[in-house]
């Protein structure tokens, strides 16, 4: 904004002066920004605002109203009529409303900056659309996307994963198949299998963060047979009727309050289950992964005593890159346990593609269980 000094008492002012006869008031207020600032531009026909002040005269002081007018500068001259008699400063509005000692002229400088001084909203983007624009909502992702979608993460390649092609073999193919998959997390399993040739797949998602991830992949990579839901599937399964040829569980079982539970319901559900999940090792509850087991309580679930190892979260489910449970802490079973509830919930069948008793976040298995 442009500030010029008074001739008489070189106070900071804005560019302005009377009515002139046979001109509009814009074109004269654009005539004495010329004379008393020596600039011109693209002057807009309508005040930005108007307010009074008390203007010194030679025989006192007389209240007068002023049109303000916005001048967009084009040119400015280094030699104007009143170079001698005036200042000229470029100020940012906000400087202009300290410097001008008339009220009305401050409140519409501050008008003008919140039209003029532009800045990105909290919850805008001023960027060219893409992809990596919704993928950057989140500072961390737990998968990375296939290189040809061109987005970038800092994920492990959850798109493209061995377990999941392991599952799909031994299920003898989804092509064709209604899958049930709990936890989807950010899709990545949910777009190999459409990919494999599912029919279709109904993916449940409690935690928010993950079931937005969910929807941005599935714009990413353009699936058409896949719906994400957002909430608790145990409710769901307790009031569902309908029929799956598989579900899938993976990386979900050891974030449930009642495990047990779960594979009773998905007993009901499907006749083919998909599992990779942690299990606790009784043995070796001194290592660092077993430091959040807060209790153990033998737990009487369908005529069968399990051993239900109660972890918590320690306060990790207030982070950002939260993917865990619904609730603040969940359960573990022993691998015995695990196979127990399965024969209980009538997966007879196993097919076990490893076991790993050395998994940095705790004992870990994946298998594929079936009826």
């Amino acid at each position: 904004m442009l500030l010029v000094t008074s001739r008489e008492t070189q106070r900071w002012i804005i560019p302005k002066g009377w009515p002139m006869k046979g001109r509009k008031d814009h074109e004269a207020a654009a005539k004495e920004a010329r004379e008393e600032a020596g600039v011109s531009g693209r002057i807009h026909r309508h005040p930005m605002g108007a307010y009074t002040y008390d203007k010194r005269l030679s025989d006192g002081v007389e209240q007068v109203r002023v049109m303000v007018y916005l001048l967009e500068v084009d040119k400015v001259s280094g030699n104007w009529l009143e170079k001698d008699q005036r200042r000229r400063e470029w100020v940012s509005t906000k400087e202009a409303a300290k410097r001008v000692a008339e009220d009305g002229l401050t409140e519409i400088s501050a008008r003008r900056s919140e039209l003029n001084m532009f800045s990105v909203n909290e919850v805008c983007i001023a960027r060219h659309p893409s992809h990596q624009n919704a993928v950057d909502l989140f500072s961390s992702w737990s998968s990375a996307f296939p290189p040809n979608f061109d987005v970038t993460t800092n994920g492990i390649p959850l798109f493209a994963d061995s377990r999941v092609s392991w599952a799909i073999e031994q299920l003898g193919g989804v092509s064709g198949k209604n899958i049930l998959e709990l936890g989807p997390l950010e899709g990545g399993h949910t777009y190999m299998l459409e990919n494999a040739g599912a029919a279709s797949i109904l993916a449940i998602e409690g935690n928010k963060n993950c079931f937005v991830k969910c929807l941005i992949a599935k714009e990413i990579t353009r699936l058409e047979r896949s719906r994400f839901m957002l909430g608790d599937f145990v409710e769901f399964l307790k009031t569902n009727t309908q029929r799956y040829d598989i579900a899938w569980v993976a990386g979900v079982l050891y974030h449930m309050t009642d495990p047990v539970e779960l594979l009773t319901l998905l007993g009901r559900t499907t006749d083919a289950i998909y599992i990779w999940t942690h299990y606790i090792d009784a043995e070796a509850l001194t290592k660092t992964w077993s430091n959040p087991v807060v209790a153990v309580l033998e737990t009487e679930k369908y005529g069968r005593t399990y051993t239900y190892y109660h972890r918590s979260y320690e306060g990790a489910q207030g982070t950002s890159a939260y993917s865990g449970g619904v609730y603040s802490g969940a359960v573990w079973l022993t691998q015995l346990d695990l196979m127990a509830a399965l024969d209980q919930a009538g997966f007879k069948r196993l097919m076990i593609q490893s076991v790993d008793p050395h998994h940095p976040n705790g004992p870990a298995i994946s298998l594929v269980a079936q009826k």
